[in-house]
């Protein structure tokens, strides 16, 4: 079953740590993560010490008794105060270690930018920054460098789902020939155009038909002409039809 997790930032801090810098020991009503990207400092979670240093993160749940104190100099860290909905702790160790953060800064930089800009609804523009940073931090995966002609391609797939779309259209669209096109996509992203357009197009069914408001073959006409073509997709990619994935959802 997904995860159905979201989170509200109500604090964010890009701080530089001195040697006589420390949280004094409390109580959270809140969650806390902290990015440590230079030098390092000592943490404790409910009495138990933990050594931090640059590529580490720390996450404290709520109604953990923190502590922290730092001897030294040029300690730096990022920190997120917040709420959780949808679950009573992240499913994220207490230490996660990377060797660095590279991957994370894009949403880091574009959230404190964010919250410093502080313009209306600032914090409800952070926290959806802070959901992409959790989800890298929950679920990571490995990063594929983008190449700028497949991810044409996907924008265009995207721009099409519920319509014609045919690797010929997607050729023309990048200005390669299609069997260019083919090889580049299946180097780039592990699976074949088709296989993409199907599995995006299964995911959009499936949350058309978890509203159980359209038929199956409205639901099938949103990409697909032949709605029996559409069923056996989606039973191949999910282990079930249509009908059973709606009465299985909306129970």
């Amino acid at each position: 079953m997904e995860e159905k997790i979201s989170a509200y930032v109500f604090n964010a801090v890009d701080r530089d740590c001195g040697p006589k810098w420390s949280l004094g020991r409390g109580v959270l009503n809140h969650h806390n993560i902290m990015f440590i990207t230079d030098g390092a400092c000592d943490f404790y979670l409910d009495g138990e010490k933990y050594r931090l240093s640059a590529g580490d993160v720390i996450y404290y749940p709520s109604g953990a008794d923190r502590e922290a104190n730092n001897q030294i100099p040029g300690t730096h860290l990022y920190a997120f105060d917040f709420y959780v909905y949808g679950c009573d702790r992240l499913p994220l160790p207490t230490v996660t270690r990377f060797s660095d953060f590279e991957r994370f800064m894009p949403n880091i930089r574009s959230l404190f930018f964010t919250w410093y800009e502080k313009s209306e609804g600032y914090k409800l523009a952070c926290s959806g920054i802070f959901m992409m940073i959790l989800a890298d931090l929950i679920y990571p995966t490995p990063r594929k460098k983008t190449n700028p002609h497949v991810s044409a391609m996907k924008e265009y797939i995207a721009e099409h789902l519920g319509g014609a779309v045919t690797v010929d259209m997607i050729a023309r669209r990048v200005n390669l020939s299609p069997a260019y096109c083919g090889e580049l996509f299946m180097k780039c992203e592990g699976v074949s155009i088709h296989e993409f357009i199907n599995n995006l197009r299964i995911n959009r069914a499936k949350d058309l038909l978890s509203e159980d408001e359209l038929t199956v073959s409205e639901v099938a006409a949103a990409g697909y002409l032949d709605v029996f073509y559409f069923s056996r997709k989606f039973r191949a990619l999910t282990g079930m039809s249509p009908s059973q994935y709606r009465k299985l959802r909306t129970k």
